[in-house]
């Protein structure tokens, strides 16, 4: 094991998140302007803000479908089976990470809720079996020990605030990334993040063109139409802040949200051939391709009036081209999947292989790999 300075390992203030209030708006489909795998960090800084802690800004007019984030993990820990075991791989890792690494982490925001009772009792008993030592090389004990065990937990804290999974190296794992650390929570996001496999890089896309000075915002959240009493539950139990943004404290902005919600619970009722939901909410269930395609097809432009220009969108309209396929309309098929990719390019960027295919290998790949349901 690797000595460790305690000198070194110094800390700063975390940075703050709280809710931003940037506006979302509706945008059209573009070619995307995808920047290299490298970190596009011209394009994008972080500042100090205000309200909100830390935040991520535009330098200049980014284009729609930009890439402006590029990183590999500041730390990479395996996934775990259980609660005990993320913490003993995350002190194995943390305490082997060069000091400049540590001192990034310990800048990064934490949020206290995520700490469960039991982690510090936890993080004691991996020291009892574990030998750490000092940059002299002497094994820590009593008062050193313990002040080592407090940083210990606050950057486990700050891991479990920031980290977001991946597969890297074929090895799932979480990671926390310090530029992408920044990035505040709008529930009208205007950059989407994801893992991207091919570069091995978490890789941050604008879904609109952006201006200078605007700043940068994603979701924290899974699903883009959830209400707003759900989303402002989780976004204080899991981030400790209260949104305030434009979706949160505009009430016309929920009745569309909760709407897409029945909707989407309609059509997994439809594809799963479950009529539970539509009987729970007294309504009538989808009964055919036709209608699954008139749904989904509503679904997706309630979405993009809305804003929503997502992932879940991307797959609405890949379902949008498998039923004119099983209808046999193979040019509105063509249409819908052409702007399924188009807006998949702008959102991840073009490496991954599917995204090198024009729209007649993608028709064969959606033809080839999806069974038609409820024929």
């Amino acid at each position: 094991m690797e000595k460790l300075s305690l000198e070194d390992h110094a800390s700063s203030s975390p940075a703050g998140v709280a809710s931003p209030g940037a506006s979302g708006e509706e945008i059209a489909t573009s070619q995307s302007n995808t920047a290299t795998a490298e970190q596009p960090d011209t394009m994008v800084e972080a500042r100090n803000t205000s309200t909100m802690g830390w935040g991520l800004f535009a330098t200049q007019k980014i284009p729609q479908g930009t890439r402006i984030v590029s990183e590999e993990p500041l730390i990479h820990v395996p996934d775990p089976v259980y609660r005990t075991q993320l913490i003993e791989r995350f002190c194995a890792v943390a305490l082997e990470l060069p000091n400049e690494k540590i001192v990034t982490l310990s800048r990064l925001y934490c949020n206290p809720n995520v700490l469960q009772k039991s982690d510090s009792g936890d993080i004691l008993e991996w020291y009892k079996k574990n030998s750490v030592t000092d940059a002299n090389g002497e094994e820590l004990k009593g008062k050193k020990r313990q002040e080592h065990r407090k940083k210990m937990l606050k950057w486990f804290g700050i891991f479990c605030t920031n980290f977001t999974g991946h597969i890297a190296n074929k090895q799932v794992g979480r990671g926390v990334y310090p530029m992408f650390s920044r990035i505040n929570h709008n529930c009208l996001p205007n950059a989407r993040y994801g893992w991207n496999d091919t570069i091995q890089r978490l890789t941050v896309h604008v879904n609109r063109d952006i201006e200078k000075d605007e700043q940068i915002f994603i979701s924290y959240l899974p699903l883009a139409y959830d209400a707003r009493t759900k989303r402002v539950k989780s976004l204080k139990e899991n981030w400790g802040f209260d949104c305030t943004c434009d979706a949160c404290c505009n009430p016309l902005s929920d009745p569309p949200r909760i709407q897409m919600g029945i909707m989407s619970d309609l059509l997994t009722s439809y594809e799963n051939k479950d009529d539970r939901f539509p009987r729970l909410m007294n309504m009538a269930p989808i009964q055919s391709r036709e209608q699954a395609l008139e749904m989904t097809t509503q679904l997706a432009k309630l979405m993009r009036s809305e804003g929503l220009i997502t992932m879940e969108l991307v797959q609405l309209y890949k379902s949008c081209s498998q039923y004119c396929m099983w209808l046999e309309n193979m040019d509105e098929a063509m249409e819908y999947a052409e702007k399924a990719l188009d807006i998949e390019r702008c959102l991840i960027g073009p490496e991954t292989q599917h995204l090198d295919e024009n729209v007649d290998g993608w028709m064969r790949v959606l033809a080839g790999h999806v069974a038609s349901p409820n024929a």
